[in-house]
């Protein structure tokens, strides 16, 4: 093991200065191929996902859904630049987070500038030590090197890759709070793949919008009714055909004797999951001729990894901003395939307030059903009641050292907590929702960690009866 360790970091240091030294001679050239962006990012989670998890590091990949898929240009040196970036933040952060995010900067009907960022809560840097860290040979300080290894190459040959693609490569660092390395690269679109988002997002040049597929029917399978209500209530008003099914598999009871233009799909519900009922769905139907699109509040890189390799054509995160949303139903219903009826939109407008409720973030809750404000204090009141009795739950799992129905129970208020901008709840239902994932758990710490979740839940329970019972929702 030690040799082959040994050998791999020989291999990786040869490559470098052999990179370096085509670009100080001028002879590294990139190459210009059609090819798609998802496998470079599935790929990049392929090969750093193993190594996050040992180090006990949550990774997560975030790509805006208007990126297009099918590009053209070098995916070897994009992949190379963007490996280097991820390895670095695992290398420098233990038992945090790291995020790589994906971007559509700019585009045209040839065009698109890409903006790609490494996010990371590691060691970070302090000014001085960011001054020099693109130069070649030279790491953060000298006894980095020695603790974590490398030849101080791989930043600079990132940066050179990064400007031959057109871009720039640049930090943002704090002393012990983390680093964001981010970067722009300049690609030319591709239409020889078959690319059915990038072909469904576009039509005579100009992208779809909403009102060209108004009327689509959507079939919503969410079994949690505080987000049933806020999807039916946001898509409805703004003219889509809904369907709500509360599990597997009452969907693919649906699909048999309806028509859908798509499906929005919960991963953990009672009675059959998302995947259990996708795979059903596939036996009869494509992915060209019903998409799919997975909502989850669980953003680990094998759960991304599975909704595609099950058939699914892509994931809406946890909590759903619906500008995400209307991205992905612009980007596969086709206009086309919306069955004519006139699509009646409800153009009430809610008076604009400021609402101060104790442990919600009231501007993002808001946001998130379109400044709504009495359908944001209806769905405050739903939540309310129905997780009146989830923190003597909650406690009777972990006393019983029921992990499996605890985690259940946690992701489900995970989803809620975060649309409906209870930051301080949903940060800690991440972290108790981390502990119960653990293989070597320890039951104290997740007694503690549920302790903390429900007298947030209580505190917030606490401030919501005193808004509501203020409030007029009659």
């Amino acid at each position: 093991m030690k040799i082959e360790r040994a050998t791999k970091n020989l291999l990786g240091i040869i490559n470098d200065i052999l990179d370096f030294s085509k670009i100080e001679a001028g002879k590294l050239a990139l190459e210009e191929i059609d090819f798609d962006l998802k496998d470079v990012l599935d790929h990049l989670a392929e090969i750093t996902g193993i190594k996050a998890q040992d180090r006990g590091t949550s990774l997560t990949f975030i790509r805006d859904p208007d990126v297009p898929a099918a590009l053209r240009g070098d995916p070897l040196r994009l992949g190379q630049v963007l490996l280097n970036l991820v390895n670095n933040a695992i290398k420098f952060t233990e038992s945090g987070e790291i995020t790589v995010s994906t971007e559509l900067k700019e585009e045209s009907a040839e065009k698109v500038i890409l903006l790609f960022s490494v996010k990371d809560t590691g060691i970070g840097m302090t000014e001085e030590q960011q001054t020099s860290l693109f130069q070649a040979f030279t790491q953060a300080d000298s006894s980095t090197t020695r603790k974590y290894g490398g030849t101080g190459l791989g930043l600079s040959i990132s940066s050179e890759l990064v400007e031959m693609m057109g871009g720039s490569l640049g930090v943002e660092s704090a002393y012990g709070e983390g680093s964001t390395f981010s970067f722009t690269a300049h690609f030319s679109r591709s239409l020889k793949k078959d690319d059915r988002a990038l072909e469904r997002g576009r039509k005579e040049g100009h992208t779809v919008s909403l009102d060209d597929i108004k009327g689509a029917q959507i079939l919503l399978v969410e079994d949690n009714p505080v987000n049933q209500q806020i999807a039916s209530e946001l898509l409805e008003n703004e003219g889509f055909r809904l369907t709500v099914a509360g599990n597997g598999q009452e969907a693919v009871d649906y699909v048999e004797t309806q028509h859908f233009d798509i499906v929005l799909m919960d991963l953990q519900m009672p009675v059959m999951g998302g995947f259990e009922a996708t795979e059903h769905i596939r036996r009869k139907m494509s992915a060209d001729e019903l998409p799919i699109i997975a909502m989850t509040a669980d953003a680990m890189v094998e759960t991304r990894k599975k909704v595609i390799d099950i058939g699914m054509n892509g994931y809406i995160s946890k909590p759903i901003e619906i500008t995400d949303l209307f991205a992905e139903l612009k980007k596969w219903i086709y206009p086309s395939d919306v069955k004519p009826q006139a699509a009646i939109r409800n153009t009430e407008k809610s008076t604009v307030q400021d609402i101060v409720i104790d442990g919600l973030n009231t501007v993002d809750g808001l946001k998130r059903v379109m400044g709504n404000v009495r359908l944001y204090s209806k769905l405050l009141e739903k939540f309310r009641e129905s997780y009146d009795g989830f923190p003597d739950k909650l406690k009777e799992s972990l006393a019983k050292e029921d992990y499996e129905q605890a985690e259940s129970d946690v992701h489900s208020l995970k989803g809620v907590a975060g649309n409906l901008g209870a930051d301080e709840l949903f940060n800690s239902i991440v972290e108790l929702e981390r502990e119960l994932r653990k293989r070597d758990l320890d039951p104290d710490i997740c007694f503690e960690s549920g302790r903390i979740t429900t007298g947030l839940l209580q505190n917030l329970f606490r401030a919501l009866d005193s808004y509501l019972a203020e409030s007029d929702l009659s």
